[in-house]
């Protein structure tokens, strides 16, 4: 909701793809309450969306799940529900956020990655900065 009502105060327009029903309604709540048009919000994951998406963007802020580390649902929707294992995860999940944001995103993409491996062997931000120089 912090990014979210952070680019609605300073003018500017908010997409936001939630998958968790339970924080969607919270967010959607916001929005009703506050009257924030310029918010456009998708209870859907993101890399359902994109082909969706029209047009470009500013600024790119996201700070990914950890493949098993953070598990915000059992809900199918969830990424590690989708996808079961952490290669899938990153070729299906990850890479098709990296590619939309290095195609449509004009000034900035802002990813919080920490350097930290997702259970004993994944090391996420490698592979966030791999797909990143894959994309020039």
């Amino acid at each position: 909701g912090g990014r979210m009502l952070g680019t609605a105060m300073v003018g500017g327009t908010y997409t936001g793809c939630e998958p968790f029903t339970k924080t969607f309604h919270g967010l959607t709540k916001m929005k009703d309450d506050l009257n924030l048009s310029q918010v456009h919000l998708y209870n859907e994951p993101v890399e359902d969306v994109l082909e969706r998406l029209d047009g470009q963007y500013d600024i790119c802020l996201t700070s990914p799940p950890y493949y098993d580390l953070e598990i915000y649902s059992k809900e199918a929707t969830q990424s590690t529900q989708r996808y079961p294992t952490y290669d899938i995860w990153i070729s299906e999940f990850i890479k098709p956020i990296i590619d939309y944001v290095c195609s449509n995103v004009t000034k900035y993409s802002c990813w919080s990655v920490k350097n930290f491996k997702t259970g004993d062997t994944h090391n996420l931000l490698d592979d966030v900065i791999r797909i990143h120089e894959e994309n020039g």
